[in-house]
């Protein structure tokens, strides 16, 4: 693919996208569908063909590891004159733009429909047509200082709930029961969740039930997963633990259940 492509403000623009990982596929993936333009270098052709490729290309889309990415653009990158876009949700790079695809990527390639659809997250100041020419998707913005913060809740959202909903899964396997009645589950969850963040917490932890928590913590016993249901205690009951100290300790006694 060796054609220019030319912005809203008639500016020719080529990308030329490095790396190979699961982003860089879907990147790829969307380009074509947009049927837009692009070279393409990873660690597996010779570095040789890459210093050809920055010379003819206007932005360079960085889809390696966040360790690598200053490393990187310091060693390769540090002659060419046009943007380099990384996609990092967490870093800050001196001399890089920063943009984030707020979506969750699996093995299988999306349609463009789904492509488009991804919110864009930047702390530039830039319009997407710099950034990203040819590109449609809705941008928000936010700080530098934000940025950290705003990656750990997409962390804590999205990754360590992929953790929970695969113990899920795995844990009703073996109690031969099929994954469709807990993807229906599941499913009604998150809706009820963003129809209403503040009352869709439903169970033991909504209804402030000791007795049932530490049975679940029973069952759990030896599983690493108890700690992680047991670190989640403090936030669902907080009353308790400013009552009569740490929630852990009423764990141990549940008939010690508190008139909140």
């Amino acid at each position: 693919m060796a054609n220019v492509m030319v912005s809203k403000d008639n500016k020719p623009y080529r990308y030329l996208v490095i790396g190979n990982g699961r982003w860089a596929l879907h990147l790829k993936k969307y380009l074509e569908l947009l049927n837009i333009s692009f070279a393409q270098w990873n660690r597996s052709l010779d570095l040789a063909q890459l210093t050809p490729e920055l010379d003819k290309c206007t932005h360079v889309l960085l889809c390696i590891s966040d360790s690598a990415l200053e490393s990187f653009s310091l060693q390769h990158l540090k002659n060419f004159k046009g943007h380099t876009i990384h996609f990092s949700g967490a870093l800050e790079i001196p001399g890089l733009i920063g943009i984030h695809p707020l979506m969750t990527f699996g093995t299988e390639l999306y349609p463009l429909d789904v492509y488009q659809n991804i919110p864009m997250v930047t702390t530039s100041v830039l319009s997407l047509d710099k950034i990203l020419p040819g590109f449609s998707n809705s941008l928000y913005r936010i700080k530098p200082e934000e940025k950290a913060y705003y990656h750990a809740l997409c962390v804590l959202g999205g990754n360590l709930t992929t953790l929970l909903i695969q113990k899920m899964i795995m844990g009703m396997k073996e109690l031969r029961l099929p994954q469709e009645i807990g993807q229906l589950y599941l499913q009604q969850m998150l809706k009820n969740v963003f129809a209403n963040p503040e009352k869709s917490l439903t169970g033991p932890l909504a209804r402030k039930d000791l007795i049932t928590v530490a049975k679940n913590l029973e069952s759990l016993h030896g599983d690493p997963f108890a700690d992680v249901y047991q670190s989640f205690l403090p936030i669902a009951f907080p009353e308790k633990q400013q009552r009569q100290g740490p929630v852990e300790n009423l764990i141990c006694d549940p008939t010690k259940e508190l008139l909140l």
